[in-house]
């Protein structure tokens, strides 16, 4: 049936002399007059159904099933684009080795390509769908994979360096910002009575060389400086530069106290003794605790000279004072990391893990996806399979075994629509609508 629907050709056969007779020439029917569906109806499911081929089936007996006649068998192999139905149809288990054998020297063993497992093997070994399947992909991509390196595990804890921080601070005639106004009853002089104290700078260099002097009032009174308000709390000891210049006995005693924030002269809390009479007269240098209790943003410090009831003269001096105390400060890692579990860490980028108590990095190439909350790493080889020649054989002659079948109440317009197609146009080779010539 469809070779009478062909239009022929007059071929020449004797292109040798001329004027050519009848019997030069040889009329063949146009093998070469192709026709095609357009993809729009092609991919249309309106006129087609899919169909399944079993082994040793042919063309006619599926066009006897469908159509009701075995010569519509040239539809089946038109709507399916099939040159030679030899080839074009899938074979038996059993042709397919053969042919399979006999093309290749080692099919079963011989890799043509690795490719992509399938959706529902990804959905069963990793939840999801993590690459397209059946993609192709090369032997570099299946060989990847984690490698173990032992390694000694990086210290994660910010180290910390100790700062020291001092404070100086002076009794000086002419520079009194250290001095409040709730002193009593002081003076300033410079190595009173022979005591010699060294010229000290203050933190913001100012120089002082004059000192405050304590204790030279009537019997019944007492002297006192209080310091201008000081923030303490990062201090923990002060240093006093202090002399005695007389105190006879029973003499008295340059005490140490604090005011903390709020309160008044009469709320000093005393601490320590700096000097009494029972010391030989001289410069000293003393250091003392500073109490937690006197820790605070607004601290005075207090220095007084108690008078005693004997009526005796006695003196003591203060140049300065040296608050010291020391803070840590935390220094940061050159690096980053993230903990992912108490045995997996990425540290700058790159990743550790703990197996049996010893720590390796992960030397990786492996394939990676992120499954929401991080990135997990995959064996290429759990993810693609290799693919032998046989494989991709079996493969192809599966695919062979789906067809599309177009739907009977389409086949005779198809036929007609394929005989119009088939008859000639007019051209300088035309001889009738089912002849021309070869176009010598």
């Amino acid at each position: 049936m469809y070779f009478s629907f062909l239009p022929s050709v007059s071929i020449d056969v004797k292109p040798i002399r001329y004027p050519f007779s009848e019997s030069d020439f040889v009329v063949a029917k146009n093998f070469f007059r192709r026709y095609k569906l357009s993809d729009t109806a092609f991919n249309s499911a309106v006129y087609y159904k899919e169909y399944a081929i079993n082994d040793d089936v042919r063309l006619d007996q599926i066009s006897e099933i469908i159509y009701g006649n075995p010569y519509y068998d040239w539809v089946i192999a038109l709507v399916n684009n099939m040159l030679n139905p030899l080839f074009d149809l899938p074979m038996s288990e059993n042709d397919l080795r053969k042919h399979v054998e006999s093309s290749y020297k080692n099919p079963y063993y011989d890799i043509v390509h690795y490719e992509i497992i399938g959706k529902e093997e990804q959905i069963e070994k990793f939840g999801r769908v993590i690459y397209k399947p059946g993609t192709i992909v090369d032997e570099a991509f299946y060989n990847r994979k984690v490698t173990l390196q032992a390694a000694a595990f990086p210290n994660l804890t910010p180290g910390s360096e100790t700062i020291n921080i001092l404070n100086n601070f002076v009794f000086d005639e002419a520079e009194r910002d250290d001095v409040t106004a709730e002193s009593f009853n002081v003076y300033y002089a410079s190595n009173i009575n022979g005591l010699s104290f060294g010229t000290v700078l203050r933190d913001d260099g100012y120089r002082s060389s004059t000192q405050i002097i304590l204790g030279n009032g009537g019997p019944s009174s007492e002297q006192y400086v209080v310091s201008r308000p000081v923030d303490t709390r990062e201090y923990d000891t002060i240093e006093i530069y202090a002399g005695k210049a007389n105190s006879p006995a029973p003499g008295e005693t340059l005490q140490l106290g604090y005011i903390t924030e709020g309160g008044t002269y009469a709320d000093t809390v005393y601490f320590a003794d700096v000097l009494d009479y029972t010391e030989p007269n001289g410069v000293y240098t003393k250091t003392f605790t500073l109490p937690e209790a006197a820790k605070g943003l607004n601290t005075k410090l207090v220095f007084l000279v108690a008078r005693d009831s004997t009526g005796l003269s006695d003196t003591f001096a203060i140049q300065s004072y040296v608050l010291s105390g020391t803070y840590d400060i935390e220094i940061p890692l050159d690096f980053e990391w993230n903990k992912i579990d108490d045995d997996n860490y990425i540290i700058d980028g790159q990743a550790w893990t703990r197996v049996d108590a010893t720590w390796y990095k992960k030397m990786s190439n492996a394939f990676q996806y992120y499954n929401g909350s991080t990135n997990v790493e995959v064996v290429s080889s759990e993810l693609c399979k290799p693919v032998t020649q046989f494989d991709y054989e079996q493969y192809e002659n599966e695919k062979k075994r789906e067809i599309f079948i177009l739907k009977p109440a389409y086949l005779e317009a198809l036929v007609d629509d394929f005989k119009k197609a088939a008859l000639y146009k007019q051209s300088s080779d035309f001889i009738s609508n089912r002849l021309k010539k070869s176009g010598v």
